[in-house]
């Protein structure tokens, strides 16, 4: 049944796979030639063979085992060598070369640069996805002394490195049946070579792990207190496609689209119900932390905004201490404006307004809400609310119970 394919459509078939970044299952891509899984091993030995003749990335890794995704009867690549080959099958210029004449004296002259330029569609680009995996990596070790914010995370060196920029937002994912999106954050600066990094091992179980990175995202991540596991992440519809399900083992960084990253927000978000599990809570997308680090980001994000207002020549005054329902007290000719000011560690502007503020809020028609995201980070984010922008998105989160004695 092998003979109904021909090893130039295998080929293509699996150009294709690995230009779209994606893995089928013997069945699957048996199906495509009516070739029955048990033997689309022999259908692809010809392509397994002149990849290794001519030193090409082994492009049948893309045909992997049903029940582990890993590869199997038709690629010779170990288990250990998986995750590498595969990132190696991504990144090459296929589409650079034209297909193969299996069978016929060879003419074409193969392009071996180091990766392809494939286009990175960044109108629909969400936030990049960086991974953690527990048996590389010790994250407790990292922080242990109550640090809840990550400056640094290894990625491999390819074109999608080059098209981080500042202020792209980023996920960490913990892999594995247990993990999840368990810290968001933005992009810092440009990948920073090995060489120009004072990192230490600490936390890597591997030390020739850790010996082979040889670029380091400049992130700032703030860990979120509980995951949003994968299994609440893979209920949403818009997510069943992600990368982090469809391609599982590629290395960092992955991407999310606008939709699915947009989603990954809703779940952080979202309010606490009845019906979660006590393990999945939702508060953390505001960056709450210690009483210790709530302080520092307040300080901060009150700093931030007094400094963006002299600079519009405003003249500002700090009123914290006069509990009035608003920080500051800023003034421009017979303009005034009374600014409620509120730091997040963290990417997503959800914050908590006391009784007072919420006084305020519904009382003062010049109150606003400014918002500062990534408080701490070296790229701050402010942002106005007029109360208008506020009261559409206002909820009641505590409720006070007075009993009679």
């Amino acid at each position: 049944m092998a003979a109904k394919a021909t090893p130039e459509q295998i080929w293509k078939a699996l150009v294709k796979l690995a230009v779209s970044g994606e893995t089928a299952t013997y069945s699957e891509f048996g199906a495509q030639f009516g070739i029955y899984h048990r033997q689309v091993g022999a259908a692809l030995e010809p392509i397994k063979k002149f990849c290794k003749k001519h030193k090409l990335p082994p492009l049948t890794v893309l045909v992997v085992r049903a029940d582990s995704r890993r590869a199997g009867r038709g690629s010779d690549v170990s288990s250990g060598r998986f995750d590498a080959e595969l990132e190696r099958v991504f990144h090459f210029p296929w589409r650079a070369n034209s297909t193969p004449q299996f069978g016929k004296p060879e003419k074409t002259s193969l392009s071996k640069t180091k990766s392809s330029k494939r286009a990175f569609n960044r109108k629909d680009f969400g936030a990049w996805v960086l991974k953690y995996d527990p048996a590389v990596f010790d994250l407790d070790a990292l922080t242990e002394n109550g640090e809840t914010n990550i400056t640094l995370w290894s990625i491999a060196d390819n074109y999608r490195a080059d098209e981080m920029q500042i202020g792209d937002k980023v996920v960490l994912w913990q892999s594995g049946k247990s993990g999840g999106v368990i810290g968001l954050g933005e992009i810092q600066g440009p990948p920073i070579p090995q060489s120009k990094v004072k990192s230490s091992s600490k936390g890597w179980k591997n030390k020739s792990s850790f010996s082979k990175v040889k670029l380091w995202a400049d992130v700032e991540i703030d860990l979120l207190e509980e995951p949003i596991l994968r299994e609440r992440v893979a209920e949403e519809c818009v997510l069943a496609d992600a990368e982090i399900f469809r391609i599982p083992y590629a290395s960092s960084p992955s991407l999310l689209t606008r939709k699915e990253f947009r989603a990954i927000e809703r779940l952080i978000t979202r309010p606490v119900s009845a019906d979660d599990k006590p393990s999945v809570m939702r508060k953390t997308g505001a960056g709450y932390g210690s009483a210790e680090k709530n302080r520092l980001v307040e300080v901060a994000a009150v700093s931030i905004v007094i400094k963006e207002l002299k600079k519009a020549q405003w003249r500002v005054v700090d009123v914290q201490s006069k509990n009035l329902g608003w920080d500051l007290t800023a003034k421009k000719g017979t303009q005034t404006r009374k600014i409620e000011v509120k730091g997040v560690s963290g990417l997503l502007p959800s914050v908590i307004l006391t009784r007072n503020e919420h006084r305020a809020f519904a009382t003062e028609k010049d109150w606003e809400l400014a918002i500062v995201t990534m408080a701490l980070s070296k790229h701050p984010h402010l942002r106005y609310f007029t109360r208008t922008e506020v009261r559409g998105h206002v909820e009641p989160s505590q409720y006070v119970v007075k009993m009679e004695s």
